[in-house]
């Protein structure tokens, strides 16, 4: 208006200050409508400041106004100064103005503002406080310069301030959330000067910020065509990141881009990529964004999964080959997922020839490699041949036994081989032996060798330390393995037989011949798979380490192939018999359950056992008529419930049932208003060696849940542990039958419940609430192993209540052993507790003053025999009348009782040696106490009563009784 006039007066005169006047009141009706839009109202006096600098008429005036109202801007966002202050800052610089602006003019007035903002975010404070009072305004600005005349003043500092506020978090998030950003950005990078500075700023910028969950069509649409058909090689690659990054923001996002065909278009930009130099960070936004859309796109079928196949090797080969393991292994962990979410591929999968590059690739030391490799063979274990079956069986143990070390990777090659070992017929068999006979060969070479017992100095001397030996002898477990590999090679296989045989046999039998050869295969192999994994109990029975090892080696997958997935047998071979399908044998299933219980003892093993089949297998099988299965399956799932009652007292809920979500459906997850109270005492853990005789009983999930000392009610009173002798068994010892004299029970022969006496007749006649039997394993050292034996005792409650032992010829010295170091000054609290409340001791025929058959076969050992390491602590002598004494002390302070039972009739050893008393009165009888000999019972039987009405068990449930109500609990009934 004053240059129309052609005026131009002070503004301290009367008539300049009426030109401001009008001016101004023409500005703010220009204004008005920008200040109405919704984001002036949320982002207030930044935008009306925004807004009248960008309305201001050029005129000679103006240029001091746009210095005077930048000052004051600037002023107002260091010091937050008050909006009327802007406002009349404003307001008093501006004098003058026109109506019309040259080009010139403008784009230099433009330069000032995008400078000044180039400034202004270069610091977080400034910038924080321009996108509250500027807000939305500002960036749209910025990006609407940033696409000006590539190389202008205006353009390079509006690219300068995007720079600025991407390396931002909060900043780059509001900019990343307006309309076409994104898009822009990109378009901004192809013009660009420095494409390298605006990319790297916006590829840092999609690393921490999330886009938003609901992305515009176009922005998608335009992002998809840059990614297509640009030749800007930054541009391409910020726009594949920008695609994985709003597919990364929700689901929706991904169905979106699926229905805009984003796969063609992912699979065209691969391919340009393929053998191109300087592809790699782009080749790494590919298989990143193609593996978030094969995870979390429900439109997969959309997506043309089996056209990245190649193009997902290929890209691994390039990053293998430029030493970037890390992007190999993206590479490979995509093409799995691939392979997992479209099964039907495999036409496409042995086009490509996978297993060239994976053969390549296996000699790798990278961890992050290995754990793809091992991924994409678990992927590709339906389509693999045997060969290549075989070679990568032996290349992942290799990794998973001797190479590895990293727990992760060891689960994820563990994985691996379980695909590989799930393939139907005898092939998946073989590679589950192999997985087997290689797990006992590399944790047998971590067992001390054997040490010859002949080597021992006597053990009459008082400092006499008894020699460790271990259980099992490492030469005789690789024996074990190599015997099982060559057993499940031969099994299921079909045989002919000899030409000579061929014409001596019927045609029918001839057509049947092989069918029944596999099955007779079959059925011994399951008799070595069975020895391999008693050996294998036996060797990570004392060590935890071992455990833990062996449940991260696979050991509850492997375990569910050798016994719940019999029917695979079958599948792959359509000649073999229905036997080969049915369930396996009952020694199996004792193993299994075994290895399962002592797997369970380990609390990071309980989700991998709980979210298998193993749970409801474990459930029917604790109401097995056969006492040592139902046992293990028992001991398993207490031992399940037990670390879970532990979890849920000190995790928070959401993590608990994240752990043990597989029993949502069975209403185990406790509400939060239920948490129970803390544990009461230790958590109980039944570990290998301690066998239940009925344990479905309800006491036993009372410990479970609250802790070995509750006293709530259903709580135990008393504990009545059995311990068994030399060559015992854990029920065998405890037989109500004589028709078997000394003969134990096949290794396959059922034990019933009926028959085991103590099981069969506790809840009607014995005022107990719980019975354990403790058995110690193979014929061990006696000292050598109490404190281990006492270990497994107190973890399993004994001495947190009154204790009851119950032994029988060995087994009672053994006891004795344990309590005499219980009462040592040194010993351990837990220890001291179980002597402190044992009340009460049984023998059977225990030779508690020694026997002379045993200074008779000590003497064997210098003529090349081998005795039993235990028979040297049934010699006559003084340590064993040290240890009678403590518990004679204890008997007669009137805080133990003691009842002994003797053999009234020889036993026959074998044909060559006459009938002869194992342990004569003189022994049995340990000089205090009840003492009664059996006189229709030889050694063996004399803790095998006949009826309930023998002397051998009524007497037993009268020493029940007076224990029982010395402790203050008698009995309601009898």
């Amino acid at each position: 208006m004053l240059r129309k006039a052609g005026v131009i007066a002070p503004a301290h005169s009367l008539y300049g200050r009426m030109v401001v006047k009008n001016h101004l009141q023409a500005l703010r009706a220009r204004a008005r409508p920008f200040l109405q839009r919704p984001y002036f109202t949320a982002f207030g006096v930044g935008g009306t400041a925004a807004a009248l600098l960008y309305l201001t008429p050029d005129s000679p005036p103006s240029r001091s106004v746009k210095s005077s109202a930048i000052t004051a801007a600037d002023h107002f966002l260091h010091t937050k100064a008050s909006v009327a202050g802007l406002w009349q800052s404003l307001t008093d610089r501006v004098t003058s103005a026109s109506t019309g602006r040259s080009a010139s003019a403008n784009r230099g007035f433009a330069s000032s503002i995008a400078q000044q903002l180039a400034i202004w975010t270069e610091h977080t404070v400034t910038q924080d406080r321009l996108l509250l009072f500027g807000g939305q305004f500002v960036l749209d600005w910025l990006l609407d310069k940033s696409l000006s005349r590539a190389g202008s003043e205006d353009q390079q500092a509006a690219e300068q301030a995007l720079i600025n506020l991407l390396q931002s978090e909060g900043a780059a998030s509001a900019l990343l959330s307006r309309p076409e950003a994104g898009p822009r950005l990109l378009e901004a990078t192809e013009r660009s000067r420095h494409p390298q500075l605006l990319q790297h700023a916006l590829q840092a910028a999609l690393q921490s910020v999330t886009l938003p969950a609901k992305a515009s069509l176009d922005d998608l649409r335009l992002t998809i065509n840059v990614a297509k058909h640009t030749q800007h090689a930054p541009a391409r690659t910020a726009a594949v990141q920008l695609l994985g990054s709003w597919a990364e923001a929700s689901v929706l996002n991904c169905g979106k881009l699926a229905a805009m065909q984003v796969g063609p278009a992912l699979t065209q930009v691969a391919a340009a990529s393929s053998g191109q130099p300087d592809s790699q960070d782009l080749q790494f936004q590919l298989c990143r964004t193609m593996g978030i859309l094969v995870q979390a796109c429900s439109l997969k079928h959309l997506l043309g999964l089996g056209a990245w196949l190649q193009h997902l090797l290929l890209m691994a080969a390039d990053a293998a080959a430029a030493g970037d393991a890390r992007q190999a292994a993206m590479g490979l962990e995509v093409f799995a997922a691939c392979l997992k979410q479209a099964p039907d591929m495999q036409g496409a999968v042995q086009d490509i020839n996978a297993c060239a590059l994976l053969n390549h690739l296996q000699g790798t030391q990278s961890p992050e490699l290995q754990h793809a490799i091992a991924v994409v063979i678990a992927a590709l274990s339906p389509l693999l041949t045997e060969p290549l079956r075989e070679l990568w069986t032996g290349r992942l143990l290799q990794w998973l036994c001797h190479d590895q070390k990293d727990e992760a990777l060891r689960y994820t090659t563990a994985g691996a081989l379980a695909a590989l070992a799930d393939v139907p017929g005898s092939e998946g068999l073989q590679v589950a032996g192999t997985w087997l006979g290689e797990l006992l060969v590399t944790l047998s070479m971590q067992v001390k060798p054997h040490r010859s017992i002949a080597a021992a100095p006597s053990p009459d001397e008082e400092d006499h330390q008894i020699l460790e030996t271990v259980a099992v002898d490492p030469v005789f477990a690789r024996s074990i393995a190599a015997e099982l590999a060559a057993s499940v090679e031969r099994s299921g296989s079909f045989h002919l037989p000899d030409p000579d045989a061929i014409e001596m046999l019927h045609p029918a039998a001839l057509k049947a011949y092989p069918a029944a050869a596999a099955a007779v295969e079959t059925v011994l192999a399951d008799a070595i798979i069975q020895k391999a994994l008693k050996v294998l109990c036996a060797l990570i029975s004392p060590d935890p380490a071992k455990q833990r090892w062996l449940h991260l080696a696979g050991m509850v997958p492997l375990l569910q192939r050798l016994t719940l997935q019999r029917s695979l047998d079958t599948l792959g071979d359509g000649n073999l018999p229905a036997l080969m399908a049915e369930p396996s044998a009952l020694g199996l299933q004792r193993q299994s359950a075994r290895m399962l219980a002592l797997l369970a003892s380990d609390p990071s093993a309980q989700p991998a056992i709980s979210r298998s089949a193993w749970v409801p297998w474990l459930q029917r099988a604790v109401h097995s008529e056969d006492c040592a299965l139902a046992s293990n399956a028992g001991r398993t799932l207490l031992n399940l419930e037990s670390a879970r009652s532990a979890i849920s007292r000190r995790l928070p809920l959401s993590q608990v049932e994240a752990a043990f979500s597989h029993r949502a459906d069975m209403g185990w997850l406790i509400e939060e208003e239920e948490r129970p109270p803390a544990l009461q005492g230790p958590r109980l853990q039944l570990r290998d060696g301690v066998h239940l005789f009925n344990p479905t009983a309800a006491h036993h999930h009372v410990l479970a849940q609250h802790g070995c000392s509750t006293t709530v009610p259903g709580a135990p009173v008393v504990d009545v542990v059995f311990v068994h002798g030399i060559q015992g068994g854990a029920f065998s010892t405890w037989r109500a039958e004589r028709a078997a004299l000394s003969k134990r029970p096949a290794e396959g022969r059922p034990i019933s419940r009926r028959i085991c006496w103590p099981g069969a007749v506790q809840l009607k006649d014995l005022p107990i609430k719980i019975m354990w039997e403790f058995y110690g394993g193979e014929s061990l050292p006696v000292r050598g192993t109490v404190e281990q034996l006492l270990d497994r005792l107190t973890a399993a409650g004994v001495g947190q209540r009154p204790v009851v032992f119950v032994c029988h010829s060995l087994g009672g010295l053994l006891v004795k052993e344990m309590l005499a170091k219980a009462f040592q000054e040194n010993a351990r609290p837990k220890h001291r507790q179980v002597g402190e409340n044992t009340r009460g001791v049984v023998f059977y025929a225990c030779p508690n003053t020694g026997s002379w058959m045993a200074d008779w076969g000590w003497q064997l050992r210098y003529i090349g025999a081998s005795p039993s390491a235990s028979i040297m602590h049934l010699r006559r002598g003084k340590h064993l009348e040290v240890v009678n004494q403590i518990l004679r002390q204890r008997h007669e302070a009137g805080s133990l009782e003691v009842l002994s039972f003797g053999e009234g009739l020889p036993t026959r050893i074998s044909r060559a040696f006459p009938h002869i008393h194992i342990v004569p009165p003189e022994a049995a009888n340990p000089g205090y106490g009840e003492y009664l000999t059996m006189e229709e019972a030889d050694h063996v039987n004399t803790c095998k009563p006949l009826d309930s009405t023998h002397a051998s068990y009524t007497r037993l449930r009268d020493f029940l009784l007076v224990v029982t109500k010395k402790c203050g609990d008698a009995p309601a009934d009898i």
